[in-house]
């Protein structure tokens, strides 16, 4: 169940790189237990909106809030200022990210590197973040790999490893930025699987996928990216069976046609579509 209010609000969120205008005026609404999908072709912005969300880029206008609060400025004495690093630090620490990369820690075990953010970042006692990164790695299916380097796991292993780090920090909102794309084709399913755990566990996310079947399972929304602005968004069924916007059902058509999200091609530990 969603709350009326928004958990997280973006309103006429601009980006530019240079002369490049690559968010053209976001307006998004995510509430608290939902899971919106965000879709689209190469270079739409939908890596840049995840980013700006997380403060990891500035966006250069509009507002976004977290929990009804601007999490870009703040109004002192009817002015607005940028926030203080400190605050943004703070702001990025309730909005877990899930990167295509795996970034962890390579002389770090995977316990190790579950552990370091609540060690590191909040204090966390020793003992106390342990036995809560063993709980996550237990969760993703990776206990009994706790103690393997990064190098000894394969790649789906150092996601779910990512996805436990994350969560770790007990995060209000978690992103996914196409967190399958650099994995092989086999090693997918046993991300998707964790991901849709997590969804139907009621956790908050917001994932940039072509994992149509991810979508079609998990996703209360959709929404459709193309040159930086949302051209379609609403619930996942609509969306996907009969979109709306020309641009929408040409995307979805090429997805659907990839050799990987065919059902008849999908190998058998693949979720379906």
């Amino acid at each position: 169940m969603t709350t009326a209010t928004p958990l997280l609000e973006l309103e006429n969120v601009h980006k530019w790189y240079g002369q490049r205008h690559v968010l053209r005026g976001i307006d998004l609404r995510l509430h608290q237990g939902e899971v919106v999908c965000v879709i689209g072709p190469s270079g739409s912005g939908k890596s840049t909106l995840l980013r700006c969300i997380n403060q990891l880029e500035k966006a250069d206008a509009g507002t976004i809030s977290l929990g009804g609060v601007d999490v870009m400025h703040e109004k002192r004495r009817g002015k607005l200022f940028e926030r203080s690093g400190k605050d943004v630090a703070a702001f990025r620490q309730r909005i877990g990210m899930v990167f295509q990369h795996f970034n962890l820690f390579g002389h770090m075990s995977a316990v190790e590197n579950v552990m370091f953010g609540p060690r590191q970042v909040n204090g966390v006692d020793k003992v106390v973040a342990r036995a809560r990164a063993m709980e996550l790695l237990d969760m993703v299916g990776l206990a009994a790999r706790a103690s393997q380097l990064p190098t000894q796991l394969s790649g789906g292993e150092q996601q779910r490893v990512a996805i436990a780090r994350c969560l770790a920090m007990e995060p209000e909102i978690l992103m996914f930025d196409e967190a399958t794309s650099a994995l092989d084709p086999e090693l997918v399913a046993e991300v998707i699987n964790v991901m849709k755990e997590l969804a139907r566990a009621g956790t908050t996310m917001i994932a940039v996928t072509h994992e149509m079947g991810f979508a079609r399972d998990a996703a209360d929304a959709i929404v459709m990216m193309d040159a930086g602005l949302i051209i379609e968004e609403g619930p996942t069924a609509e969306v996907l069976n009969a979109p709306r916007h020309a641009r929408t059902a040409l995307f979805l058509g090429h997805v659907a046609n990839r050799p990987d999200n065919r059902p008849d091609s999908r190998p058998a530990n693949r979720p379906d579509v």
